[in-house]
C-alpha cells in the first residue's frame, strides 16, 4: 500500500506541476516559452535543433516514467486484488483507503491498469459501505469516459460497476 500511495503522490506532483504551468500559461509560462522560442529562433540552426531535441527528450522521459509507473501500479493492484479474496485482508485494505487509491487510478490511460482497477472496484462495490465511499470519492463522474473508448472489457466492467452502484438511491440521482 505504501508503494501505491507513494506513486499516487508522485503522480499528483507531476499533475499539479502541469496544472500550475497551464494556469500560468496565459502569463508567466507562456512568456517563458515565447522567450525560449525567440532565443531559439535567434540561434544558429544547429543550436535550434539541439534545443528542440532536449525538449523532445524531456517529453519522452516523462512518458517513460508514466509508463513504468503504470506497470508498477498494475502489478501492485493485481497483487492486492488477489490478496483481497480473504475478507479480513479486504477489510484492512479498506481501512487503509484502497478505494480512494483505486478511484484516483481512473484518471490514468493505461488500458490494463484501468481494467484491473475497475474490476477491483466492482468487487469492492458489493459491500454497502464501500459503495458509499465510492460515491463520495466521485466515481460516477469519472465513469462516462470509459464508454467512449474501444476497449470492450473496460466498457463491460464499467457497466457492471455502475449496475452495482445503481442499487444505492444516492447514486441514481447524482448530476
Amino acid at each position: 500500500m505504501k508503494i501505491i500511495e507513494y506513486q499516487i503522490q508522485r503522480f499528483d506532483l507531476l499533475l499539479a506541476d502541469y496544472q500550475y504551468k497551464d494556469r500560468a500559461g496565459n502569463s508567466l509560462f507562456q512568456k517563458k516559452i515565447q522567450k525560449h522560442f525567440l532565443v531559439v529562433d535567434s540561434m544558429p540552426k544547429q543550436k535550434q535543433e539541439a534545443a528542440k531535441d532536449s525538449l523532445t527528450k524531456e517529453v519522452k522521459k516523462l512518458n517513460r516514467t508514466i509508463l513504468k509507473q503504470d506497470k508498477l501500479l498494475y502489478i501492485a493492484f493485481n497483487t492486492l486484488l488477489n490478496l483481497a479474496n480473504d475478507l479480513k485482508v479486504e477489510k484492512k485494505m479498506i481501512k487503509r483507503n484502497i478505494i480512494g487509491c483505486l478511484v484516483r487510478m481512473l484518471e490514468r490511460n493505461n488500458g490494463d491498469l484501468l481494467v484491473n482497477t475497475i474490476y477491483f472496484l466492482k468487487k469492492l462495490s458489493i459491500i454497502a459501505d464501500n459503495k458509499d465511499q465510492m460515491i463520495e470519492e466521485g466515481i460516477i463522474d469519472r465513469m462516462p469516459r470509459f464508454f467512449k473508448q474501444n476497449n470492450e472489457p473496460l466498457k463491460h466492467l464499467a457497466l457492471r460497476l455502475l449496475i452495482n452502484l445503481s442499487f444505492d438511491p444516492k447514486a441514481r440521482f447524482l448530476n
